[in-house]
C-alpha cells in the first residue's frame, strides 16, 4: 500500500466516525427540544394566561368567568362575559366586556331582569342609552320621547318596541313612526298574548298584507289563512306561530316537511308534553331532540333518560346541569370528554 492509499483510508475512517458522532448529537438535541417544548406548553396551558383558545367551550352554559378569559377573540370573549353576566345577574361581570355597545346592552338587560334602575348608572358616557335603560326598567314610555335626535331614530324605535313587548301594550306600538317596525311590534305582542285576550281589530292597522294576514290568522286562530299564503316561507312561519299560540300539533300538518319535526317539538316544549313527541315525530333523532326540548322547558332531568341517541342524551344532561348549577348531572354523561368539560364549567 502506498503512502497515498494509507492517507485516503484514514480520512474515510475518521469521516465515518465523525458522521456517526454528529448524528448522535442531532438526535439527542432533538429529543431535548421536544421535551422542553412539551414542558413549556404544559406550563403555559395549566399555569399561564398566555394560553388562550379560539374555541368557546360551553360559553353559553358556564357560570365560570375563567372560561371566558381563555378566549382569544375579543368578540367571542365579550359574548362569553355577557352570557355569564346575564345567567348570574351580575352587572360587575359586564365591566369585563371590552366593546362599549355590548357592555351597555349587558347593563341594560340585567337592570331590566332585576328591575333595578340603579344598575343603569353604570352607563356613564351615553346619556341617551342610560335614559333608555331607566325607561325600560320603570316601564316608562315617556323616556322614549326624549330620544328625538334624527340620528337616534333606531334607538327611539327600539325603546318603544321593547316597552310595548314588556308591557304587552299595543298602544305603545302606535308611537313607532316607521310602519314596518310598527307592524313588527303588533305581531310581537300578539305572539305572546294569551289566547282569550286576542283581538283581531288591531290587524286593520297593519300595512303589510303578509303581516296583516299573519295577524288575522293568529288572532282568529284560523290555519286556513296561513295555507292560502302564496310564499311557502310565509306559510310555514304563520303555521309555526299559530301552533305555538294554540299549543295544537294539528296546526303543524300543512307545514313544510323540513320544519315539520321542529314544529311538533316546539309545541311539545310549550305544552311540556312528551306524548306529542311519541305520536307525531317518526325519526328517532327527531323524537330525541323533542324529549330534550321538553326536558329543558319543564326542568325535568328524568326526561333525558328517554333519549336513545347518546350524544343528544349527553347534551340534555349538560344543559340541565348548567341551568341548575348541579354537577351531579354531569356524572350521567357517557362521553368522557363531554363529562369532563361539564364538570369544568358547572361549579
Amino acid at each position: 500500500m502506498t503512502e497515498k492509499d494509507e492517507w485516503e483510508r484514514l480520512n474515510k475512517k475518521y469521516d465515518k466516525g465523525g458522521k456517526k458522532s454528529k448524528t448522535k448529537w442531532i438526535i439527542l438535541l432533538t429529543v431535548l427540544l421536544v421535551i422542553l417544548a412539551g414542558s413549556a406548553y404544559a406550563y403555559l396551558y395549566f399555569n399561564s394566561n398566555l394560553f388562550c383558545s379560539i374555541d368557546i367551550p360551553f360559553e353559553i352554559y358556564t357560570k365560570d368567568v375563567s372560561v371566558c378569559n381563555k378566549i382569544c377573540d375579543d368578540k367571542y370573549r365579550d359574548s362569553c362575559y355577557s352570557s355569564i353576566a346575564e345567567r348570574k345577574l351580575d352587572p360587575n361581570i359586564c365591566d369585563m366586556i371590552s366593546e362599549q355597545e355590548s357592555k351597555i346592552t349587558c347593563y341594560s338587560v340585567i337592570a331590566t331582569m332585576k328591575e333595578d334602575s340603579t344598575i343603569c348608572n353604570k352607563i356613564e358616557y351615553e346619556k341617551i342609552k342610560r335614559d333608555f335603560c331607566y325607561g325600560v326598567v320603570n316601564l316608562n314610555s315617556s323616556i322614549c320621547k326624549k330620544i328625538y335626535q334624527s340620528n337616534n331614530t333606531y334607538e327611539r324605535t327600539v325603546c318603544y318596541l321593547t316597552l310595548a313587548v314588556l308591557k304587552r301594550d299595543l298602544n305603545t306600538c302606535n308611537m313607532i313612526s316607521n310602519r314596518s317596525n310598527r307592524d313588527d311590534c303588533y305581531i310581537s305582542i300578539i305572539s305572546i298574548t294569551e289566547r282569550e285576550k286576542l283581538n283581531s281589530t288591531v290587524c286593520k292597522n297593519i300595512l303589510s298584507n303578509i303581516t296583516k294576514s299573519l295577524c288575522y290568522a293568529l288572532t282568529t286562530q284560523n290555519p286556513n289563512i296561513c295555507t292560502k299564503m302564496v310564499n311557502q316561507v310565509d306559510k310555514d312561519d304563520c303555521l309555526m306561530n299559530l301552533a305555538l299560540i294554540t299549543k295544537d300539533p294539528h296546526m303543524c300538518y300543512n307545514i313544510s316537511k323540513y320544519y315539520l319535526s321542529s314544529c311538533y317539538s316546539n309545541v311539545a316544549s310549550v305544552s311540556n308534553d312528551t306524548k306529542i313527541c311519541d305520536k307525531y315525530i317518526s325519526t328517532q333523532s327527531g323524537r330525541d331532540y323533542c324529549y330534550e326540548n321538553v326536558a329543558i322547558s319543564s326542568d325535568n332531568a328524568n326526561l333525558c333518560g328517554k333519549i336513545v341517541t347518546s350524544s343528544i342524551k349527553d347534551e340534555c344532561y349538560q344543559n340541565l346541569a348548567s341551568s341548575r348549577a348541579n354537577p351531579d348531572l354531569c356524572d350521567k354523561i357517557t362521553d368522557q370528554a363531554t363529562r369532563y368539560l361539564c364538570h369544568m364549567v358547572v361549579k
